[in-house]
């Protein structure tokens, strides 16, 4: 029996002797992947090896140099979860926090790509932005957004040629300094908002549709001196008691004046680049493209006063003081403050603005309308209009509502209240009297008619406003 002891425990030796070598073995490969970059081949080694010689702590550093390279190959997800199975060895936890807030980055910064690709520009800048400072992130949101510019701007261009004047108007305004958009924003609210009407001192304008002007009334002083002009593209009129002018804008962005000049009110030959018009009782006031303001004649009350401003879209003016409209919807204005027509310091959301004589009004963006200054014959008692689409301002306050009929406050002496029976009107304008453009390019008038201001009933082929 003793011999057979000893063949088993001999075999034990060999058995023993033979997994050594076994292990020696996987040891050695485990060694050799590690040493190859495998180090999830290493990893699987060394942890099968238990408690071979250091295998434990070896199975340890090939899942930390495992989670290393897939941080290296931007595989986040798996490298937090090596790192957070690690437990507290070496700055695992710290490294998993890492990988996580990379894999979120990462997340963001593939969404970003895919809305950049779907044409969503601004959601693709956001998400970038998100994603900062993975990878080139930051210049990545810089594209998007220079992209989603160009992509509002183009759609704005669009709108403008489909003749939607306001939303063009409104894409433009929000695109801020975009290439042109600043001077395309102001021209095209100029021209949205361009008269081809008006009515001055005795006398009354009229844009025909070929660009040539009508006129009737007072013109001793050369007022109504306009058959000569051509390509013209906005009117207006100015002027109190005896002396009146009458303003044209060309399509060139010159400018025209006629009647009396005693004061340089008609000095505008100078004049480019301008887009709207305006004329007090003895000034002239041009609105430019760049959304500055050029003002000529008398200025005893700082009525052309406006070298300073900017951001403007709209001016007006028929007394002494002249009124500008900045794109945020609030005034500016200069001139007399007798009356307190001046004081719109509080305006805001307006869209169109008009000055009386002594009286300053604003339309809101609501439809709505607010007035400042001498209410002597009540011409500032708006406070209950509503829906009203253009305002228009001398010795009365008038206001067009969309279904075309016009609502009056001021003085009734000459039956100006006879507007409240007009509809199928499309423009307004008052001087000495009211004049109403039917949207057939007819007139009608009502008021004072001395010298033949009136005499306009049987015009035809006016043009019809932009706005």
């Amino acid at each position: 029996m003793r011999w057979k002891q000893q063949i088993l425990i001999l075999l034990i030796f060999v058995t023993a002797l033979s997994l050594c070598g076994c292990r020696s073995s996987d040891y050695k490969e485990a060694a050799a992947l590690y040493d190859a970059g495998d180090y999830e081949g290493a990893r699987a080694i060394y942890t099968a090896l238990g408690e071979y010689k250091d295998s434990a702590e070896r199975a340890q550093l090939a899942a930390y140099s495992q989670a290393e390279s897939c941080l290296a190959a931007e595989e986040y997800g798996q490298a937090a979860a090596l790192f957070e199975a690690l437990g507290d060895y070496r700055d695992s936890a710290e490294r998993a926090g890492e990988a996580r807030e990379l894999d979120r980055l990462a997340a963001l910064y593939v969404e970003a790509e895919k809305r950049r690709d779907a044409g969503e520009f601004e959601a693709a800048a956001d998400l970038f932005r998100q994603a900062e400072p993975y990878r080139d992130a930051s210049e990545r949101a810089e594209e998007a957004v220079q992209a989603g510019l160009e992509q509002s701007y183009q759609q704005a261009m669009a709108l403008k040629e489909a003749g939607k004047t306001g939303e063009a108007a409104l894409a433009l305004y929000r695109l801020g300094d975009y290439r042109d958009a600043r001077e395309q924003y102001f021209a095209l609210y100029a021209a949205a908002h361009r008269c081809t009407l008006a009515a001055g001192e005795y006398h009354t304008v009229a844009l025909r549709t070929d660009g040539t002007v009508a006129a009737a009334g007072y013109s001793a002083d050369g007022r109504c001196a306009v058959s000569g002009w051509i390509d013209i593209v906005e009117l207006a009129a100015g002027g109190s008691q005896g002396d009146a002018h009458t303003v044209g804008l060309r399509s060139d962005g010159t400018v025209v004046a006629v009647g009396n000049n005693a004061f340089g009110q008609c000095n505008v030959q100078s004049w480019t680049d301008i887009v709207s018009i305006a004329a007090g009782v003895n000034h002239t006031v041009g609105l430019k493209a760049d959304g500055t303001v050029v003002a000529v004649g008398s200025n005893r009350w700082g009525q052309c006063s406006v070298s300073d401003w900017t951001e403007i879209t709209a001016i007006a003016s028929w007394g002494w003081h002249t009124v500008g409209l900045r794109a945020d919807g609030t005034v500016v204005i200069t001139g007399d403050n007798t009356h307190g027509q001046c004081e719109v310091s509080d305006w805001t959301d307006i869209v169109e603005i008009a000055a009386g004589a002594v009286h300053t009004v604003g339309l809101k963006a609501d439809g709505t309308v607010v007035a400042v200054g001498s209410n002597r014959y009540g011409q500032c008692d708006v406070s209950g209009w509503k829906d009203i689409v253009a305002i228009n301002a001398s010795y009365h306050t008038l206001g067009l509502r969309a279904d075309g009929t016009v609502v009056i406050v001021g003085s009734n002496e000459k039956d100006e209240f006879s507007v409240l029976d007009w509809t199928d009107i499309v423009e307004i304008a008052s001087g000495s009297h009211i004049v109403g453009l039917r949207s057939d390019g007819t007139l009608l008038a009502t008021g004072n008619n001395y010298n033949g201001e009136g005499e306009v009933t049987d015009w035809t082929d006016i043009r019809l406003p932009i706005g």
